[in-house]
């Protein structure tokens, strides 16, 4: 795949078009003073505004974020009882969630 005559083809695409094209078309083209309408320039007199729904979404994405993801108190006691040799690995658990997970992918 060759890239390296990307704007050699499209001169030469460019060439082609303005030689179908009507002269005012081709003097157009040629100097580049295609017309663009009647309409003001861009970001003259528009305006923004937010739905109440995107406020709330905005809303909710701010409280979460403040949220702690780690709930605390269960890492502490899993921590105890790993310290006290009580921790049980429920190896059947964590192969059905793996597997659950494997379906995301």
């Amino acid at each position: 795949m060759a890239i390296n005559n990307v704007n050699a083809n499209t001169t030469a695409a460019n060439a082609s078009v303005q030689r179908q094209a009507s002269p005012e078309t081709q003097s157009r083209l040629a100097s580049n003073n295609v017309p663009q309408g009647d309409h003001e320039p861009v970001g003259a007199g528009n305006s923004v505004s937010i739905s109440s729904q995107a406020s709330r979404l905005s809303e909710a994405e701010s409280r979460l974020s403040s949220v702690n993801e780690v709930n605390q108190e269960r890492v502490e006691s899993i921590r105890a009882s790993i310290n006290e040799g009580t921790f049980e690995i429920n190896a059947e658990s964590i192969a059905e969630n793996l597997l659950e997970q494997d379906n995301f992918f």
